[in-house]
């Protein structure tokens, strides 16, 4: 049998560095749009994630968001509806006015189908050109702005 701390290694395993850059990006995001995360993941990754050790500057990934929306906190993982309803209900979203990034498929399908703008990158690529356009993209569409919300990712 594993104990705790073996098994948060094992998750850990997972991990490498984690790209500065796209941290830098996202509180350059935050400067105009609300930036949360709805991530599919566990208490093994985020007491990681949430601590020090999370970035080279010495902060948590909670400096770099507004608020995270964690699959084991609320019970329900994407892409249930049920995540993204808790969601929205608690931030207050406007699917049609958030920009919903997800490497995932199925994840982008059911946001689409919910309503929200939709951007799906490459797995492990630098994707901040790309959302950047996206985001240029969809705030000049008549009737479907990204006015003030970013989500997902993970």
């Amino acid at each position: 049998m594993l104990t705790v701390a073996e098994t948060r290694q094992a998750w850990l395993g997972f991990f490498t560095d984690v790209d500065v850059r796209k941290l830098d990006y996202l509180l350059e995001l935050r400067k105009t749009y609300h930036v949360h995360i709805l991530s599919n993941t566990n208490p093994f990754v985020m007491s990681w994630a949430r601590s020090p050790e999370f970035s080279p500057a010495g902060k948590p990934l909670d400096d770099y968001v507004e608020q995270l929306y964690l699959s084991y906190q609320i019970g329900y993982t994407k892409p249930a509806r049920e995540i993204f309803d808790f969601m929205l209900k608690d931030s207050g979203m406007i699917p049609a006015e958030t920009l919903f990034v997800d490497d995932g498929a199925s994840n982008v399908r059911i946001g689409r189908e919910l309503g929200f703008l939709t951007f799906q990158p490459e797995n492990a690529t630098d994707w901040r050109e790309e959302l950047a356009a996206a985001i240029v993209y969809y705030s000049s569409r008549n009737g479907n702005e990204v006015n003030d919300n970013l989500a997902g990712y993970n």
